[in-house]
């Protein structure tokens, strides 16, 4: 058969075969592109085409012949040709077609919409601030376009969308349409013109072909009244400039009758104008319309001739009004048309419907027949099918019966030809088999037996380990301590009966019988008082075993052995629980462990020795002080008890004297404490090592400053100042805030003492213990850890919220965020809880939750402590000229943060907060390791951590031995308590540090105020120089000296007062050493 539209001057294309892929493009009839394998081994595309008649675009076609048939003699002198492009039509029948696939073309609609695709990326790269690749985003149909313009444009004249579309002004349609040509460029087409060509001439070729393409199909185009030039219809090759026109089902002026008629002759928009060259529509396109039109008119005869069978033949519809092809589908056409084709469709339906019926009249009987037929026959399969089933099983079973059988004889038949053959001995080996059995149940009775001994022999040690762990042992071993009162002996009553009977020789034997009785007595309570002593010596080391220990105990190791055997009991079995045996219980212990455990007990020596010393040498200084601390107090209420005389002997002169002077000590007092807080903050990360020439840590230091001064600022409490000014502070109110400063380094003094005291021992023997309620909240706080932090980590989370503080953009609010679900969650898991289920009223805390709410509760008071520091410093009004003083300025130097935000201090608590977690982790990390430590477990080559890297949970930090005899490295109590010193170090440092010296200094403001002197006035009078900052200390001494000039103290007064302060200051100094120097002895003393 040959290719449809294929003319060749030899011989004829034919089909070879038909290609495998076939594509299904998205249109409203669906058509179908496919390939023809022709018989010159190249490939033929076409589109089958369904549910239209091809006929009229074959005519068409027919017709574009013909008028390049008559471009013929003008194509031999002009260059470039006349010449209207055409593809083969093929029809099939009435309602489908093969149409040639026209290769090469672009429909102008995809050069507009890539446009548009362009644009859209654009823009949203524009919006985005960023080139990166973009999604293509979608972009608005044609319809859309329009329809969004012109809606608006008819809401501005008063008319909107459902207005029919004859009635819109055509002034508002000028207008849109002017708008939509102002928004697309003209050149979209010329410019893929001319990207498609390598060369100027090339260029130049392919316009001039474009501008002479576009003539000829205008004019074909005018003359046959070709409509429906959409931009999908209408395509160009890039390579030639050709222009290609599809789908002419609209011909013959169809166009004016539809809905939206169609009025120009062709379609000559700004893009296929711009197109044509510099001379746009007056140049080559104007002469190769007129041109072409000569032509067709000297023609005519011929045309005429073949558009008159287009009047007498059915497949066009002359009728106004009816609109037919892509255009009717689009825009529907009359009504009247409609109806008819209603009509019409109805009749076929009805004709279609008496068809199916008759046809189905027709082969009813056939297939009732057939339908009898199956009924009567199915039973008899079914039947026959059952019966084949039974045979198969029957035959099934006498195949194997056969192999059953074949196997009997071929082992009878080579036992009788072998004289050796098995069965020969098979009543000795019977015999031996019997035996083995025999033995073997004798031996799983003995296991048995030997098992319930040894769980009879757990539970006991488990029940007596049980009471050990209850109070009971301890009120019995003082019930056996205190002396028994025997009272009377039994035969004093009858001691003058026997007498007067002459029987005195029984209450002889009787003393004698009841001082036996005693010394028996006293002996039995003397050795079980040495019982229980001993035993209580035992609970005392044994209750600090972990709980894994007893699993190792020879019992237990035994029991697992047994039941493993009772499981399965071979020779290979018995032979490997006999070398695990010797591994565990041999005579030598491996030297490996032994080497771990003789440098555990050395490095443990060594602890003990450092500590020992530590107590000799503060017990030494203790005594040097040649005190007591309760000597010492005595004093200082002598001193308060004078003070107090002398306030109510001078009245206000006193009372103002001993306020000016301990206001002179106080502005020394916040000196020294500024060159402290100065030189930690010089000290920086390396603070937590920081320590006095006396050898004691930078917070004991800073706590005793405060103190001294929180002390004297009572004392300043005490005495009564005149009236100050209501717009100024008052002196209660900054006091509050120095005794608010005081209360954070007492909560922080508290935290490292109650640690040491209280959390330190109890955490370290549940650690040791194994107490499960412990490690299970260690786990579910490593978890929620992991699960919250983002994969950040704590470490990750704080230095990404410490990056951001004090700037204004949002950069940390998704780690503010999870810091914040952190701290919920962790506030959750700390809470109480239900142990015996839901029907429990009043839930219980467990040891290891008892434990970590204490050591957190430790925290959350000084946090809460700091936060009623920052509020009152905030609540504070004060005046601008106090923020001059050189004391409050250098304070506020010295402050790492400031808190003068709300937004901040929330910020900062929550970085705390996660060093609050981090630092409890870190310290049970360091627990776990001193516990594994203990317990004699010598770590694995591949178990070995760096030297500097972070100590996992439940890992000790081990090293191997050396050649200098240092083996272990044993964690000691110093490292232990150093993430708590870290952690305070750090809120000193970042929290802390300023704010008490600042409190201070306003405390003093207010104080001078009250004392009469004007500090605003003062400052203001000395606010000069670069640095615009007034000594405090002059201040004080301009206070006091106008209290002299003005009579309202004398020398004589301040002289006492003078000496009360000095007195009462050394006194105070005194006791806070002897209490300080007691409470690290006894802390010392704790950790042995």
């Amino acid at each position: 058969m040959a290719l449809p539209g294929e003319v060749s001057a030899s011989d004829a294309v034919t089909i070879q075969s038909v290609g495998n892929t076939i594509t299904i493009l998205p249109t409203k009839t669906k058509p179908k592109k496919l390939f023809f394998l022709g018989s010159d081994g190249r490939n033929y595309p076409y589109l089958f085409k369904g549910l239209e008649d091809l006929h009229l675009d074959e005519r068409i076609m027919q017709f574009l012949s013909i008028v390049n048939t008559m471009f013929t003699k003008i194509n031999q002198q002009e260059q470039p040709r006349f010449h209207a492009r055409h593809y083969s039509v093929t029809p099939l029948g009435t309602r489908s077609g093969l149409i040639q696939w026209v290769d090469g073309a672009t429909p102008l609609f995809g050069l507009y919409k890539r446009w548009q695709q362009r644009e859209a990326v654009l823009q949203a790269q524009k919006a985005q601030d960023s080139f990166q690749q973009q999604p293509v985003p979608p972009v608005p149909r044609p319809s859309e376009l329009y329809y969004s313009r012109i809606g608006p444009a008819l809401k501005a004249v008063g008319l909107s969308l459902d207005v029919t579309r004859r009635d819109w002004p055509l002034s508002v349609m000028k207008e849109v349409l002017k708008e939509l040509m102002e928004a697309t460029p003209s050149n979209l087409l010329a410019k893929e013109l001319w990207c498609s060509c390598t060369t100027p001439s090339e260029w130049w070729r392919v316009t001039q072909s474009y501008a002479r393409s576009t003539a000829v199909m205008s004019m074909v185009g005018y003359i046959i009244g070709l409509g429906d030039r959409h931009l999908d219809n209408v395509l160009i090759d890039m390579t030639t400039g050709e222009v290609v026109h599809i789908d002419y089902n609209v011909c013959f002026e169809k166009g004016k009758s539809l809905r939206v008629p169609e009025k120009v002759p062709f379609r000559m928009t700004h893009n296929i104008e711009t197109a044509l060259g510099v001379t746009g529509v007056e140049g080559i396109f104007r002469l190769s319309c007129e041109q072409v039109v000569q032509m067709m008119r000297r023609g005519r005869e011929t045309l005429l001739t073949l558009l008159e069978a287009f009047v007498y033949d059915p497949l066009v519809d002359w009728t106004a009004g009816g609109e037919v092809g892509f255009a009717g589908a689009v825009y529907g056409g009359g009504g009247q048309q409609a109806d008819s084709k209603q009509s019409k469709r109805e009749m076929e339906r009805d004709i279609t419907r008496s068809l199916f019926s008759s046809r189905v009249a027709e082969i009813k009987v056939n297939w009732f027949k057939n339908r009898d037929e199956m009924l009567a026959v199915l039973p008899q399969v079914e039947e026959a099918v059952e019966e084949y089933l039974v045979l198969q099983e029957l035959l099934c079973q006498g195949e194997k019966l056969q192999a059953k059988l074949q196997e009997e004889m071929a082992f009878l038949e080579g036992a009788e030809n072998h004289p050796d053959h098995l069965i020969v001995t098979l009543e000795q080996r019977y015999s031996e088999h019997t035996q083995l059995q025999s033995r073997q149940r004798t031996v799983q009775e003995a296991i048995q037996s030997k098992l319930a001994d040894l769980d009879q022999w757990i539970s006991q040690y488990q029940a007596a380990f049980s009471n050990l762990e209850a109070t009971q042992l301890a009120s019995l071993l003082q019930d056996i301590s205190s002396p028994i009162d025997l009272g009377p002996p039994s035969y004093v009553p009858a001691t003058a009966f026997l007498q007067n009977a002459g029987q005195a020789h029984l209450i002889s034997q009787c003393e004698s019988l009841e001082a036996e009785l005693s010394s028996l007595l006293q002996q039995r309570r003397g050795a079980l008082r040495g019982c229980l002593e001993q035993l209580h010596s035992y609970a005392t080391v044994a209750l600090l075993y972990p709980r894994a220990t007893l699993l190792l105990h020879r019992a237990h190791q035994w029991k697992a052995w047994l039941e493993e055997l009772l499981r399965d009991m071979t020779v290979e079995h018995c032979q490997h629980i006999y070398r695990q045996y010797e591994v565990l219980f041999g005579p030598q212990p491996p030297a490996a462990s032994c080497q771990f455990l003789s440098s555990v007990e050395l490095t443990l020596q060594h602890q003990v020795a450092d500590t020992n010393e530590r107590v000799l040498h503060q017990a030494e200084r203790l005594k040097a002080e040649g005190t007591t601390a309760a000597a010492c107090e005595e004093q200082l209420q002598e001193i308060e008890h004078c003070i107090t005389v002398f306030l109510r002997e001078n009245g206000e002169s006193g009372s103002l004297s001993l306020a000016g002077i301990i206001t002179s000590a106080l502005c020394t007092l916040c000196r020294r404490n500024l060159v402290m807080e100065g030189a930690a903050a010089s000290a920086g990360e390396q603070l937590v090592d920081l320590t006095s020439r006396d050898g004691a840590w930078f917070l004991e230091e800073l706590c005793s400053m405060i103190g001294n001064v929180s002390a004297l600022a009572t004392l300043l409490q005490r005495c009564p100042l005149l009236p100050h000014d209501l717009e100024l502070p008052a002196p209660s109110a900054t006091a509050q805030a120095v005794y608010l400063a005081n209360a954070v380094y007492t909560c922080l003094q508290e935290l490292n003492t109650n640690f040491r005291q209280i959390i330190f021992p109890e955490a370290l023997r549940c650690m040791v213990k194994g107490e499960p309620t412990l490690e299970s909240m260690l786990a579910e706080l490593e978890q929620l850890v992991e699960q919250s932090s983002d994969g950040l980590g704590l470490q990750g989370l704080v230095d990404s919220l410490q990056a951001t503080t004090g700037l204004d953009h949002d950069g940390h609010n998704h780690c503010l965020h999870i810091s914040r679900m952190l701290r919920a969650q962790y506030s959750e898991l700390i809470q109480p809880r239900s142990i015996d289920g839901p029907s429990q009223d009043t839930p219980k805390m467990s040891a290891g939750q008892m434990l970590l709410v204490a050591f957190d509760g430790m925290f959350t008071q000084l946090e809460t402590a700091f936060g009623q520091l920052t509020e009152k410093l905030s609540s504070l009004d004060v005046p601008s000229a106090w923020r001059k003083v050189d004391v409050l300025r250098e304070a506020r130097a010295t402050q790492l943060h400031f808190f003068d935000s709300l937004n901040q201090r929330q910020l900062m608590e929550e970085v705390f907060f996660l060093k609050r977690l981090q630092t409890i982790r870190d310290f049970f990390r360091l627990c776990s390791s001193f516990a594994q430590t203990l317990s004699g477990t010598c770590p694995s080559a591949e178990d070995l951590l760096p030297t500097n890297g972070p100590v996992g949970l439940g890992k000790p930090l081990y090293r191997r031995p050396s050649a200098t005899g240092s083996g272990v490295a044993v964690v000691s109590e110093e490292q232990m308590t150093r993430p708590i010193k870290a952690f305070t170090a750090e809120f000193v440092r970042q929290m802390l540090m300023g704010l008490p010296s600042q409190a201070l200094g306003l405390a003093l403001c207010s104080t001078l105020s009250a004392l009469g002197l004007d500090v605003v006035t003062q400052v203001e009078a000395k606010d000069f120089g670069a640095e615009s900052k007034v000594s405090l200390d002059e201040l004080c001494k301009k206070a006091v000296e106008q209290s002299l000039t003005s009579g309202r103290v004398s020398q004589l007064l301040l002289n006492r007062a003078t000496v009360l302060a000095s007195s009462y200051d050394t006194a105070w100094k005194k006791v806070d050493l002897l209490r300080r120097l007691d409470a690290n002895l006894e802390a010392t003393k704790a950790s042995l």
